[in-house]
């Protein structure tokens, strides 16, 4: 089945850590030049990866709502389904990573003694998948994974780095012209105008988090 590519197979499951087994099948990404471990694609098991993702969206993303959640929720469905997917994969399954450790610090069907151990095991297999280069032009899908990082880092005891992922965003944003209105006011449609402001909004509003602030507004 195409979804045995990206996710772990629902009767494979072994110990079953709340990452998924670990030498269940990956989907390496066509889209990218720099080669990731084939572990760091696999997803949880899908009830708890939908668990997961429904801690998020009702309690992580109404306080902090940084991403394109419709987008999201459709590339969401692809990844179980095997349909193409819009997005580039590896940045998509970042997001998603990225996405867990968050609700894992909430989710009361994890043991409050194992959550913390569960987050970080999720954002260090985001940062595996994170590619980043400083040469390329940014995108939207980027920054607002960068702020969900910025986000996850503000919830420990990660200043520095989540001043500086901060910043990663913020810079990317600006080289995109999101600061700015005019540049807002030539996207295509409504939809595109919106998440522009939402992801700039997002830049102002993690920049505001106790360490010098970046932007002067």
């Amino acid at each position: 089945m195409a979804v045995d590519r990206r996710v772990t197979s629902p009767h494979r499951r072994t110990s079953d850590t709340i990452l998924g087994a670990s030498h269940a099948p990956g989907l390496m990404s066509t889209r990218s030049e720099k080669p990731t471990s084939v572990q760091n694609y696999v997803l949880p098991p899908r009830k708890t990866a939908d668990s997961l993702m429904g801690v998020y969206w009702s309690f992580v993303f109404p306080l902090y709502p940084l991403v394109d959640g419709i987008r999201l929720r459709a590339e969401y469905e692809k990844v179980w389904t095997g349909e193409p997917l819009e997005s580039d994969e590896s940045m998509l399954m970042c997001t998603f990573n990225v996405i867990f450790a968050l609700a894992c610090q909430l989710a009361d069907f994890i043991p409050p003694e194992e959550r913390e151990a569960s987050a970080d095991a999720f954002f260090s297999r985001a940062k595996d998948l994170l590619q980043f280069n400083l040469w390329d032009t940014g995108s939207a899908a980027l920054i607002q994974c960068l702020l969900l990082m910025a986000q996850y880092l503000q919830s420990t005891d990660s200043a520095h780095q989540c001043w500086i992922v901060t910043g990663l965003a913020i810079r990317n944003a600006q080289s995109l012209g999101l600061h700015l209105p005019q540049t807002i006011a030539r996207l295509p449609s409504p939809q595109e105008q919106q998440l522009a402001r939402k992801i700039w909004h997002g830049c102002v509003l993690m920049d505001r988090y106790g360490v010098p602030h970046l932007l002067n507004l």
